[in-house]
């Protein structure tokens, strides 16, 4: 059926304006459901502060912690665009899985 996401109302206005552009671009994709909810809302928080972390360190060049914040939301970033589909890696685990699931379906009425 049709996926319907709902924003929770504690993301900052950044972080929703996120989630809509996800939303947006992934429309079609089959690659969200309903579950998924939390885990877009902590995508969308960790992309807006993996950019505050970054813009932070470009203010501060070469501090270290600045350096370490920024890779820990990006590390925490990948990790959540992984799970949800939005890598290219994902995106082909996710057609191969259909592809063989077609496949199963072929081989079992004809096979």
């Amino acid at each position: 059926g049709k996926v319907s996401l709902r924003v929770p109302r504690w993301l900052s206005p950044a972080a929703k304006a996120v989630w809509k552009r996800v939303l947006r671009k992934t429309a079609g994709m089959e690659l969200l459901d309903d579950l998924d909810s939390d885990m877009l809302a902590a995508y969308c928080d960790s992309v807006v502060k993996h950019r505050e972390a970054s813009m932070a360190l470009a203010n501060k060049a070469g501090d270290l912690d600045a350096i370490k914040a920024t890779q820990a939301w990006a590390r925490l970033l990948a990790a959540y665009a992984d799970k949800l589909g939005f890598t290219p890696a994902a995106r082909a685990r996710l057609v191969k899985r259909k592809a063989d699931e077609m496949l199963d379906e072929f081989e079992e009425e004809f096979g």
